[in-house]
């Protein structure tokens, strides 16, 4: 009963401005945003726990991973808290069926990101791999450079020099064939 409709309007709420603050990423408001999301913590892992719980709708399950998203895109890796970001990239993609393909394909590539950040190529590689295949799968062009870029730089990371070049050049392709420059893309 109320329990459950004020853990629905607080994981609402929290995922609304997480949202909101994708907006402002690389922009002057940046810093503000991860401020707020420092300072709010404990609110945002309380509307992921709820909106990723498997008894929840799947409408909130979505939510919980776009929420999951907004949070990888940055947060974990600027607040230093590498390893909670991965815990909850893999608690969301448990309910990625739910979500956007968009949404799941730039989790898996945080999740990847993340990974990388701490060392871990092999699971970066992974993450990157399954990406880029639903990227290809649905013809987003954007999120196939972008995979095809993170690909590139793992491969440079493990030594595999040949192929880290064969795929940053597609990369670059991809995205003078779509039109946009690379750091719209990247």
């Amino acid at each position: 009963g109320i329990r459950a409709a004020v853990a629905q309007r607080h994981a609402e709420y929290y995922a609304r401005f997480a949202d909101e603050s994708q907006a402002a990423r690389g922009g002057p408001e940046q810093a503000a945003w991860m401020q707020w999301m420092s300072s709010e913590l404990e609110n945002l892992r309380a509307a992921l726990a709820w909106s990723l719980d498997p008894a929840v709708d799947a409408d909130h399950a979505a939510m919980g991973v776009q929420l999951a998203w907004a949070l990888a895109a940055d947060f974990w890796h600027h607040s230093g808290r590498l390893s909670e970001g991965r815990r909850w990239c893999e608690q969301a993609l448990r309910r990625r069926h739910l979500a956007p393909v968009e949404v799941c394909v730039q989790l898996l590539n945080r999740r990847g990101w993340l990974a990388q950040l701490q060392g871990d190529d092999l699971a970066a590689s992974e993450s990157y791999e399954e990406a880029l295949a639903l990227a290809r799968q649905i013809g987003n062009r954007s999120l196939v450079s972008l995979g095809l870029h993170s690909l590139g730089i793992a491969a440079g990371r493990q030594g595999d020099y040949e192929r880290a070049d064969a795929l940053l050049s597609e990369a670059i392709a991809a995205c003078r064939q779509d039109g946009a420059g690379m750091t719209h893309a990247l």
